[in-house]
């Protein structure tokens, strides 16, 4: 798994805190609101609050499988042999050959 993808998690994590801290202790000025809409009962209520702690836990796990995968290989490019590409009109740019995946840990497959 990237840092950027445990950042990313983490950040998420630390915000659902923030988050239901910041409610949990306003709940009581929520309650007395004066509001003239219906409220909605306790179950349905802690219903709603199941399905947002819940959905973004089970997204975390269904693409942690995912990160892992990709984090336990390497795309290898060789940059020293580009190969121009003239794109018509006398434009050219230069364009790496695509990479090849080896395990992480593996040694590379250049010779040194």
């Amino acid at each position: 798994m990237s840092v950027a993808r445990l950042l990313q998690y983490a950040s998420t994590a630390f915000g659902l805190v923030a988050i239901g801290r910041h409610l949990w202790r306003r709940r009581e000025r929520l309650r007395t609101g004066g509001g003239t809409g219906g409220r909605l009962g306790p179950v349905l209520r802690w219903s709603v609050v199941t399905v947002l702690v819940v959905t973004p836990v089970l997204g975390g796990v269904v693409n942690a499988r995912e990160d892992f995968h990709a984090y336990r290989s390497v795309t290898d490019v060789d940059y020293t042999h580009p190969t121009t590409v003239d794109l018509g009109g006398g434009a050219s740019e230069p364009r790496t050959p695509p990479g090849r995946s080896r395990p992480r840990g593996a040694p590379s497959p250049r010779a040194y």
